[in-house]
């Protein structure tokens, strides 16, 4: 980026940092759209509307593909999550439901309706992994005992 010291280009160069391009699923050309949109819906918490298919997608994608490289989440990594960022829990969910392209304000949305799944899933898949292996442990007592 180019810095001049006049306040016309200070004006038009911050307005250009506050707005990003991102595509329109619909129309396929590119729409602006404000940093200011973005934090309006975390701050007012504007969640997608629920759809138990994609819950159910969600829930799955979860188990298959972030179980088992993440075991441990807290809801502050949880609430740090950042919308474009490669390689983190919710771009791993976009690429598997196919919702990668969404603009930024449909990821805040989905992201927000979607976030808690994440901490319930992987804490019911390590207690289900944990009382398999109790069972196991616990049949090969009765089997060495008798």
């Amino acid at each position: 980026m180019i810095h001049n010291n006049s306040d016309s280009d200070k004006i038009s160069t911050s307005s250009i940092e506050d707005n990003e391009y991102n595509q329109d699923e619909d129309s396929q050309i590119n729409v602006r759209t404000n940093n200011s949109n973005i934090a309006r819906i975390f701050q007012q918490n504007e969640l997608e509307t629920k759809n138990d298919c994609v819950l159910l997608n969600v829930r799955r994608t979860i188990r298959e593909f972030i179980f088992p490289k993440i075991k441990f989440i807290n809801n502050d990594a949880l609430s740090r999550v950042k919308l474009v960022e490669e390689n983190n829990v919710l771009h791993i969910l976009l690429c598997e439901l196919n919702e990668l392209y969404d603009n930024m304000e449909r990821r805040a949305r989905f992201w927000l309706r979607y976030k808690s799944q994440v901490s319930a899933v992987l804490t019911a898949r390590k207690t289900e992994i944990a009382n398999g292996m109790k069972k196991i442990v616990f049949e090969g007592m009765l089997c060495y005992s008798l």
